[in-house]
């Protein structure tokens, strides 16, 4: 039996909105309520007098939250977020469950999702529908002159099939194709053109990327014979629901074999080609460099390589209430992430909201190139949880783990309320709501292309 505090429960009755990474769908009420109050149970736990118990509680939550139910986001959601009240004990007990369940859902979510379809002569957008249905990766018709016709068929059959070779198949049967830059959270697939080969046999895949050789361009000088290069350019696309912060090919991890036998070596070993991925793509192009081969070189046999993905986990709600109510700084921690509210205050006709987001274990995550922090949610609520958006923001720091950011917001039409006596409207009762990744994971992808011909 687990004995606890009665000091545990004051702050159970906090409730965190999640948005999920993940695929399965939402519980009933009844059995989302039974999970809620086993996790507290098992989080007064976290403060029992011995150890033992206190190890038995941590260990039966992650047993929860890994479950066959695939209860782990349902788990996260329903943990207290930590603050300087809880008893140590439980403060850190539930800051290691939150790793661990994260470290473990970044590991699911680096395997391929799976597709199983039993499709005779089915319309495309029924096809399209089960597919997200099962993945959690959406695809969409694309609109325009290269919509593909709604009365396309598909005739196929799959078996647990990895979602990338599922795609091939389908866009294959339909005579479609996917356009990975369409601008939005979905794949666009589009008519396929008549002079286009098959997708499925082109790629290689390996978890949820998927890896095709787009060209191979071959260079000679004429005035400087010592000019030569041969470039081969590499498309490398994921399941949209990873939506990675950057990709990154070190030139030292990739190996190339000409079809005789003999290794083609590379350009600038020491060089890492690292791209910045542009929110609403699903794929980027990379050029690996090589040194052009002698002319018996015919054919590449292979192409290997490892790439480091840097992807965002589990994304988290952070709520923070009456934002005027106190001077001080107010922080809530989530896995990795520590929200910083640090003050909101009037400045001429706007209203400043200062805040921070630090990152543990982030990388590079927070480099001054990186984009994906400034594409964060963030906007107030009022009394009738009606959103209000910010009107810009300014970068005020920016460091190897922690970001501080200003959001501007325009509340005159709330003073004036606020003026005329209705007190619920004074801006310093708003609810700020802050939406980020609460961790950041390097993934590596080992990938090996096919023969390719040389020009």
């Amino acid at each position: 039996m687990i004995r606890a505090n009665r000091t545990t429960r004051a702050y159970l009755l906090v409730t965190v909105t999640l948005t999920p990474l993940a695929l399965a769908s939402e519980p009933s009420t009844s059995a989302s309520e039974s999970l809620s109050n086993r996790v507290a149970e098992l989080v007064e736990g976290l403060n029992a007098d011995r150890a033992a118990e206190r190890r038995q509680a941590e260990d039966s939550l992650y047993e929860l939250a890994m479950g066959p139910s695939g209860s782990g986001e349902a788990v996260l959601n329903a943990l207290p977020p930590t603050n300087d009240r809880m008893p140590p004990s439980v403060r850190s007990g539930i800051q290691r469950i939150r790793r661990r369940v994260e470290l473990t859902l970044a590991e699911r979510a680096a395997e391929a999702t799976r597709v199983t379809l039993n499709a005779e002569k089915m319309p495309l957008a029924q096809v399209l529908r089960a597919v997200g249905e099962q993945t959690g990766n959406q695809l969409a018709e694309s609109s325009g002159r290269n919509s593909p016709r709604m009365l396309n068929r598909v005739t196929l059959r799959l078996e647990n099939e990895p979602f990338w070779p599922a795609i091939d198949k389908i866009m294959d049967a339909a005579r479609t194709n996917i356009y990975p830059y369409g601008g939005g959270s979905e794949l666009s697939v589009v008519q396929r053109e008549d002079s286009q080969s098959d997708r499925f046999g082109r790629a290689a895949y390996s978890g949820p990327f998927r890896f095709e050789t787009l060209r191979v361009v071959a260079t000679r000088g004429v005035r400087t014979p010592t000019e030569a290069s041969l470039d081969v350019d590499i498309e490398i696309a994921w399941e949209p629901r990873l939506q990675p912060i950057a990709l990154s090919q070190p030139m030292d991890e990739v190996r190339v074999v000409a079809k005789s036998g003999a290794p083609l070596s590379v350009r600038q070993p020491e060089r890492s080609i690292d791209v910045e991925v542009t929110p609403g793509t699903q794929a980027i192009e990379i050029t690996l460099p090589l040194i052009l081969p002698s002319r018996s070189a015919v054919a590449i046999a292979s192409l290997r390589g490892k790439i480091d993905a840097l992807v965002p986990g589990r994304q988290a709600d952070f709520r923070f209430e009456a934002v005027g109510a106190t001077d001080r700084p107010i922080r809530q921690q989530q896995g990795d992430a520590t929200v910083s509210l640090e003050r909101f205050k009037r400045n001429g006709p706007v209203w400043e909201l200062h805040m921070r987001l630090k990152m543990d274990q982030a990388g590079d995550a927070f480099a001054s190139h990186r984009g994906w922090v400034f594409q964060n949610l963030s906007y107030l609520t009022d009394a009738d949880g009606a959103r209000i958006e910010h009107a810009g923001f300014e970068t005020i720091l920016q460091s190897a783990n922690e970001v501080g950011l200003v959001y501007l917001f325009d509340l005159s039409d709330l003073e004036a309320l606020s003026a005329a006596g209705d007190p619920p409207s004074d801006p310093r009762r708003l609810t700020w709501v802050y939406r980020t990744p609460v961790s950041i994971v390097s993934l590596p992808v080992e990938y090996q292309l096919g023969e390719v011909l040389l020009p």
